[in-house]
């Protein structure tokens, strides 16, 4: 934070072995990113932004969507 920034990186979860196809659509995924989210925000409560490039792009938004204003 020494600069201002929080920084995760999501990475393809330890239990879909097969990757993220299929799953990245699903409530779970949403519910992996919302703990991440959650997590940031117990470190430092501040803005979060869910950045993705290609197909992450994808996960980010089911990710937004999935949150309340609250979040």
């Amino acid at each position: 934070m020494r600069h201002g920034f929080l920084v995760a990186v999501i990475d393809v979860p330890s239990d879909q072995t097969a990757g993220m196809s299929g799953f990245r659509l699903s409530p779970d995924h949403a519910a992996d990113i919302a703990a991440v989210v959650g997590w940031l925000h117990a470190a430092a409560p501040a803005g979060v932004w869910l950045v993705g490039t290609s197909c992450d792009a994808i996960s980010a938004v089911i990710g937004a969507g999935e949150m309340t204003p609250a979040e």
